[in-house]
Formats: C-alpha cells, structure tokens, sequence
C-alpha cells in the first residue's frame, strides 16, 4: 500500500473512539509511524485504537484516585468499625507522612510519585526527569529509608 492510499483504507473510529479527537490523531500518527510493517491495517487499527481507550481509561482512573492519601478524613475502604481503629490510622497516616517528609528531595519526590500518585514507572521518569535505572534505585533506597525510620518509631 503506498502513502497516498493510507488514508483513505483507514477504518472509522468512531465507534471506538467516541469523540475524541486526539485518541483518533494519536491512533493516526501511530498507525502513520509503523505503516510500513503493517500488512492488514483494518485489524491493526481497530487493536490500536481499542489500546487507545484502554490507556485514556486507566489514565483517568489514576488521575481521580490522584490525591486520596492526602485528605485525612477520607477513609478509602469506608468508615472505621471502631474508634479505636481509627485513631490507629490516623496514627500511621502521620508517621508515615512525617517519615516521607524525612527522606532526601529525590527518594520522596519518587515514593510519592509511584506509590501515592499511582504513577507508572515510564510516567514518574519523564515527570520527575530521571532514567528508570535512577528512578528504581530512589524508589530501593527510599522503602528503606522509610522501614528503618517506621521502625525505629514504632510504627511498622
């Protein structure tokens, strides 16, 4: 298939796609980038663009659970049975936040990006500025800052 028919065989989205005008270029671009290793585009395209909606899916439901942890009177499993039980949580909650405010700027910045914004790896990376490899090594070193700190309080 040469480039000037591209266009014209691609299927229509929009069952897929809704109105999303840049699912559908993002869904475009990437078909245009890999034509040339692709032998049947109708099938191809359909996988891509249901990829598409997957990933807009999963980014929103990160984007609404994106800053749960940090209001204290939002309890994500519902009410405590016991006071008790609440009053444990609201324990940990603090010294968990004390012990991450107590971690170096690069071992926090990466513990909250993965662990409290929920994150991808491949995301944190191109947020934060720094390879994978550097962003593992923040994430190892910062759990276990913040076991040895936990512990040492009696918290863990």
């Amino acid at each position: 298939m040469d480039d000037t028919d591209f266009l014209h065989a691609l299927p229509d989205f929009s069952p897929i796609l809704g109105d999303d005008e840049d699912a559908r270029q993002d869904v475009v671009l990437n078909l245009w980038k890999n034509r040339k290793r692709i032998n049947r585009l109708a099938p191809y395209a359909r996988r891509a663009a249901k990829n598409r909606r997957t990933d807009a899916r999963r980014h929103t439901a990160r984007e609404r659970s994106l800053f749960w942890p940090l209001a204290p009177d939002h309890d994500r499993e519902g009410a405590a049975a016991l006071p008790l039980d609440a009053l444990i949580a609201e324990e940990t909650r603090l010294g968990l936040k004390s012990a991450i405010g107590g971690l170096p700027p690069a071992q926090r910045n990466a513990i909250a990006s993965v662990y409290l914004y929920k994150l991808l790896v491949r995301e944190a990376c191109k947020r934060l500025g720094v390879s994978q490899t550097a962003l593992n090594s923040a994430l190892y070193y910062g759990r276990s800052n913040l076991r040895k700190a936990l512990t040492e309080t009696g918290r863990a």
